[in-house]
């Protein structure tokens, strides 16, 4: 290519229906993100244009081609990959609901961008939204509940949703999102109840990972459990449901983590596993100690 040119390749971690072929291609060096979201929009051939912004090396490109690679000190010649996501445009306020209690966490039950979300909150309840629309209202647990995590499944009609209670139990369920004729609804399979050996302190944050393999949480008793994440602890809803009614819970609540760490010495606050694909035996963890701690599970 000519100094006005440049060589570029385009990769994205969005669903299929965003994903364009990784070749190489030459483009004018004075685009910036405006002028290569055009190009990505052309690849795609979208009935409507969506608007992308561009990563290089994981940092947002806020100039043109030719002015990063001039930074950079890279040549033109040398194939500048960019990773592309869904622009965020200027948030709009919309109040969609209103609970009794304090909202602990907020979820997504689908992968981004995802329309479905969950609510959990200090009464004890899970509230399933699409978009600003009120879905379902379930009762969890007489306790507070204080935290959530969800993995939405691969074709986004249903979600596993671990849950932290203040009863000291973490609480495992599936979410399931139906589109019949008439509108859309959800809903909530059984409930499994996961207790610590310690028992009685409430969890203050839970995770899954990316392959749906294994769970976590840890809180007020300053360890982290680590549990296998096995498929009865998140049983399905039979069909549709009427007026927040769900099957049974799972009885019972099990005691046998596969494993715990400890360390913190105050509440654990946040956990994370690694990618799977880059970091799938890491667990991170933060804490009101001030400090961030990074655990190998692979044992």
């Amino acid at each position: 290519p000519g100094d006005r040119e440049a060589v570029v390749s385009f990769t994205t971690k969005l669903q299929a229906e965003y994903q364009v072929p990784e070749d190489q291609l030459v483009v004018p060096a004075d685009l910036a993100r405006y002028g290569l979201s055009e190009v990505v929009n052309r690849l795609l051939g979208l009935e409507k244009p969506v608007p992308f912004d561009f990563l290089v090396d994981g940092e947002f490109l806020r100039t043109s081609v030719a002015q990063y690679l001039k930074a950079s000190g890279r040549s033109s010649e040398q194939v500048l990959c960019l990773e592309y996501v869904l622009a965020l445009s200027e948030p709009e306020v919309s109040q969609v609901d209103v609970v009794p209690d304090w909202v602990a966490d907020i979820v997504p039950l689908q992968t981004f961008p995802s329309s479905w979300f969950a609510a959990v909150s200090y009464d004890g309840t899970v509230r399933i939204y699409e978009d600003d629309h009120s879905r379902l209202v379930v009762k969890i647990s007489d306790a507070p509940l204080t935290c959530a995590a969800s993995l939405p499944s691969g074709d986004n009609k249903s979600c596993r949703l671990v849950l932290g209670c203040k009863d000291g139990t973490t609480r495992c369920c599936g979410a399931t999102q139906f589109h019949p004729a008439a509108g859309s609804t959800a809903a909530v399979g059984p409930t499994a109840s996961l207790l610590s050996h310690s028992g009685g302190k409430a969890p203050q944050a839970v995770a899954l990972n990316d392959d749906g393999t294994l769970l976590a949480s840890g809180g007020w008793d300053l360890d982290i459990n680590v549990w296998n994440a096995e498929n009865d602890l998140f049983m399905a809803a039979d069909g549709e449901q009427k007026g927040g009614k769900r099957r049974a819970p799972v009885d019972g609540a099990r005691t046998a983590p596969k494993f715990t760490l400890t360390g913190h010495s105050q509440v654990v606050t946040r956990l994370r596993f690694g990618s799977q694909e880059r970091y799938p035996f890491t667990l991170l963890s933060a804490s009101w100690d001030c400090s961030i701690r990074v655990w190998d599970i692979a044992a």
